[in-house]
């Protein structure tokens, strides 16, 4: 998500700081600021894999979709995150989320959640993405150096070799 949310921040054109991790405590002030957070992920097929026996590893690719939320608290959060609707259809955002192995499939309506806060009025709004990624996990997969097997006929007559490959040449 920090990468994602680095992706909001030059889109935005926003100073470092301003959009952070949601479900923190952080300081809210005057300043305002946004807020990313994924709030749930579907994986989307079937996980392939695929092995490299040079260097004795397996890859696991899987395909998620993800919903974020996206919000914008402080003055002219609503039109911020229109802009942000905006900005992650452009070339820029979308060059953006390639380099993030992911891309948006949708980009829902921009609610306006502005309210009295204290004593004083709170401008805020929410946009929620869902958007496509990978993920690849790489794990160890040593060769088989000897293995055995064991055959048995419907006649009953078992057999046990033990098959140890030769080193390629």
């Amino acid at each position: 998500m920090k990468e994602l949310r680095n992706l909001v921040r030059r889109l935005l054109a926003l100073p470092d700081g301003v959009v952070r991790p949601a479900n923190q405590p952080a300081p809210t002030g005057r300043e305002p600021f946004v807020t990313v957070n994924r709030t749930r992920t579907t994986a989307a097929g079937a996980e392939t894999r695929a092995f490299d026996g040079g260097i004795e590893k397996e890859f696991i690719h899987s395909s998620y979709l993800s919903t974020v939320s996206i919000n914008a608290f402080g003055t002219e959060a609503y039109e911020l995150l229109l802009k942000l609707r905006s900005v992650l259809a452009s070339s820029a955002g979308i060059a953006g989320m390639k380099a993030l192995g992911a891309g948006v499939v949708v980009a829902g309506e921009v609610i306006d959640l502005s309210a009295i806060v204290g004593a004083g009025y709170e401008e805020r709004a929410r946009v929620e993405l869902q958007i496509s990624h990978t993920h690849t996990v790489v794990t160890d997969q040593p060769r088989i150096d000897e293995v055995e097997v064991d055959t048995t006929t419907n006649t009953g007559l078992t057999r046990s070799v033990d098959i140890i490959p030769m080193e390629s040449t």
